[in-house]
């Protein structure tokens, strides 16, 4: 009997340990979606985009996202309300890289690496800095902090200038 009760002691612990070691994992990564949120919304500050990018002084800045729908939850709910130059934001979960289409900002996550760089226009974030030649700027997570590096050539290329400010905070600048 006694023993039977220390099974069930020690199944309950590892069982609590699991959901807590679960808990601090989803924690970990609403805090990682929070900072690249944050880090995409005001992104838009710091990038002049070509005229030819908005079809109306008033048109939203287009923020689709690929392969994280938590981190277009997280978007929607920093985004309402908020404007850069009188722009507000439209957050677009885009399964599949036709829904990129007309999108300013496009961040494909980790798990997504490949799906919608081609398609991307005009600037394109991705989660792989080792691939900073098939994207504008790639993002890492270090101590629940956003690092970023930017390929100064392909944003050149594109038509777009980054200010100052973003190129000085930059990680690395190719």
């Amino acid at each position: 009997m006694r023993a039977a009760r220390v099974v069930a002691v020690v199944c309950l612990l590892a069982l609590s340990a699991g959901l807590f070691a679960g808990s601090t994992a989803r924690a970990k990564d609403s805090a990682d979606d929070a900072a690249r949120a944050t880090f995409l919304l005001l992104l838009g500050k710091y990038v002049t985009w070509p005229a030819t990018a908005f079809t109306s002084p008033t048109a939203p800045i287009v923020v689709a996202v690929v392969g994280n729908p938590r981190l277009v939850a997280e978007l929607r709910t920093l985004a309402v309300g908020q404007q850069i130059e009188g722009r507000f934001f439209e957050i677009r979960d885009a399964a599949t890289p036709a829904n990129c289409s007309g999108a300013h900002i496009v961040f494909v996550s980790e798990s997504a690496q490949g799906t919608a760089l081609e398609l991307a226009q005009p600037l394109r974030v991705s989660e792989q800095p080792e691939e900073l030649a098939s994207t504008d700027i790639a993002i890492s997570m270090k101590n629940g902090r956003v690092a970023f590096f930017v390929n100064r050539k392909d944003v050149a290329r594109r038509g777009l200038k980054l200010s100052s400010k973003l190129m000085r905070l930059a990680s690395s600048v190719e």
